[in-house]
């Protein structure tokens, strides 16, 4: 699902997301409010979209059940799983993800050493690159990282999937650092 009223602000700001960001992001920091950040490559707050100019909407992402048999589902994983200490609303979470997907299959692609963030109330979803070359992204992929990360950490469990080419796909609770 796209948002047309993010349309004109995203344009504006798709150089400025491909600034990048190698270094930890602060979350405290995103004190502006729920919405889309987008970061620097030193991890500061270069812009932001206000959830208020988002409208509203359902979670558009899929949801699976975890699989019994986590084992299996780590022999397939094509990305390292990290978990972390820090919980969150999973609705919250969902809502997260959804916008964060929007983002990203309108762009396609996460620009060099840049950073895509959304903050929705207890949860901040988000994509990292550390490479220096642009890498493909979308919802899909993002919605099989996290059901591995559910599946893996818990689906109220701050964590992230790294990928060997310079990607990752995470989420985390509000105030806490990521991309790191």
């Amino acid at each position: 699902m796209f948002f047309p009223s993010l349309s004109k602000y995203l344009l504006f700001l798709l150089p400025l997301a491909m600034l990048g960001a190698s270094t930890p992001i602060d979350s405290t920091g995103m004190n502006r409010g729920d919405g889309v950040y987008i970061h620097d490559e030193s991890g500061q707050i270069v812009d932001y979209i206000p959830l208020d100019k988002i409208n509203a909407r359902e979670p558009q992402v899929n949801v699976t059940e975890p699989e019994s048999d986590v084992s299996s589902l780590e022999k397939r994983l094509a990305f390292t799983v990290k978990c972390f200490s820090a919980k969150f609303d999973k609705g919250d979470k969902r809502i997260a993800l959804s916008d964060l997907g929007d983002i990203m299959d309108r762009y396609g692609y996460v620009g060099k050493k840049s950073a895509f963030s959304v903050q929705y109330y207890t949860a901040i979803a988000y994509v990292c690159n550390y490479s220096t070359v642009s890498i493909a992204c979308d919802r899909g992929t993002s919605g099989k990282v996290n059901a591995g990360l559910d599946a893996h950490c818990h689906d109220n469990v701050a964590a992230r999937g790294d990928y060997k080419s310079g990607i990752s796909y995470g989420r985390t609770e509000k105030g806490k650092p990521f991309c790191n």
